[in-house]
């Protein structure tokens, strides 16, 4: 059987974990700049506020409404979220942990099971203050759909178990297929295209249509929708890409200034590679104009692969230049900017017998720079052609709020912390 534990409204529910003030108000967290929701409490959600909604277009629902509104604080809940996966990790059995809000666990099917669900709900709530729903199902794809009830649904209250083919049968027919995992909004629209309304319509079509319409993927999870399981189980924990990106606060044109977000995006970008001891063979950039500006709206990805794998800045400027001037177009204005970085490899695996670059000494020169930069702050040791200040004068966070000592001991200490901030029987 797999488990799907899922934290609940997660940067939401970090934000009252921080600020217990927030508790049963409507609250929204935006984006890099301020620019979208990326996540919304239940109060927000029934107020109409849509998830990736720009700001600027509710304002006028935020202020009617008393919305509480918070700048996302990424690092803070990446520290709640390794937290909550230490202590799901405890239990023992077999984890994959597939995003910064959810996780995967193989377990076995006993009389005692949901029971030991609800006792790791209530932990996870009681030592660490976030709500979390857990589905159980013999496959992901049903683990998912089981925990969309157990979430939506209160008389689950937050544990819900397929474990028997008649239970499979009646949650298929009240499950929406748009909710299905992995399938997609393009896939969607090529089975609603085919008259495929219902995951019984799916479940009815023949296998050569699928393949015909969704290739082996699609295959894959109508299978898994079936009870068998078909997408394979990773518990290496082993990143496959590293990325970052920002909208800007303001559009801009300079060829510099470009040039200093997306090589102040690597360096980020490797300095969480050498912390995870990772290698990348493959990177690209990304620049887009403003996309709400409609016709005008403009964007460009251009990437490269590697030799070697490597997670050294210096050694990848020179390949990040000549992408970008390939890139840039002097007459467009970027308003949002992104670095790549996939097919991860362990570090010991970036080098090889004809290799000139001296790989040891620039470990140690590194590992002496994310030290101090750990101490004194990211970008304290920085290459003389970065320019930190750029992207602080590209960058706004006016919502952002403190993290409380009492929040960071919730995450930081792995004593129990209870918190009077979330209650099992009302969430």
């Amino acid at each position: 059987m797999i488990a799907l534990i899922d934290c609940n409204n997660f940067f939401a529910s970090c934000e009252r974990l921080n600020d217990p003030s927030l508790v049963g108000k409507p609250i929204i967290v935006l984006s890099g700049n301020d620019g979208c929701v990326i996540a919304r409490s239940n109060e927000a959600k029934a107020l109409g506020i849509a998830m990736g909604i720009p700001f600027f277009k509710i304002r006028n629902v935020v202020r009617k409404n008393g919305v509480e509104i918070c700048s996302a604080n990424i690092p803070y809940y990446a520290q709640v979220s390794r937290r909550i996966m230490r202590t799901i990790a405890a239990e023992g059995f077999p984890q994959e942990v597939y995003s910064i809000d959810e996780c995967f666990l193989k377990v076995k099917q006993t009389p005692v099971l949901e029971d030991w669900a609800r006792e790791l709900r209530q932990r996870i709530a009681t030592d660490i203050g976030i709500p979390v729903s857990i589905g159980i199902a013999p496959s992901k794809t049903l683990a998912k759909l089981t925990t969309y009830f157990a979430k939506h649904y209160a008389g689950y209250k937050g544990v819900c178990i397929l474990d028997s083919e008649e239970k499979r049968q009646r949650a298929l027919q009240h499950y929406p297929l748009e909710e299905v995992w992995g399938l997609g909004r393009r896939n969607l629209a090529k089975l609603r295209r085919n008259g495929v309304e219902s995951i019984s319509d799916f479940l009815a079509m023949p296998r050569e249509e699928v393949v015909r319409l969704l290739g082996t993927p699609g295959v894959h999870i109508r299978e898994e929708l079936g009870g068998e399981e078909r997408i394979a189980f990773n518990d290496k924990d082993i990143r496959k890409s590293v990325s970052m990106s920002r909208t800007l606060l303001h559009e801009i044109s300079s060829f510099p200034q470009v040039s200093d977000c997306v090589h102040l995006f690597l360096n980020s970008c490797c300095r969480k590679l050498r912390k995870e001891h990772l290698a990348a063979r493959h990177f690209g950039i990304y620049l887009a104009s403003n996309r709400f500006r409609g016709a005008s709206y403009q964007s460009c990805y251009k990437d490269l692969h590697l030799e070697l794998p490597t997670a050294d800045p210096l050694e990848l400027l020179p390949y990040m230049n000549a992408l970008l001037q390939a890139t840039f177009v002097p007459e467009v204005k970027y308003k949002r900017i992104g670095v790549y970085f996939g097919d991860l490899v362990p570090e010991r695996c970036a080098s090889h017998l004809f290799d000139t670059v001296d790989r040891y000494g620039r470990g140690r020169l590194f590992a002496a720079i994310d030290k101090l930069d750990s101490r004194f702050g990211a970008e304290t040791v920085h290459i003389a052609s970065l320019r930190p200040e750029t992207l602080l004068e590209l960058s706004h966070a006016s919502y952002r709020r403190e993290v409380s000592p009492e929040a960071m001991a919730a995450v930081e200490d792995d004593s129990p912390y209870v918190s009077p901030r979330f209650d099992t029987s009302q969430q």
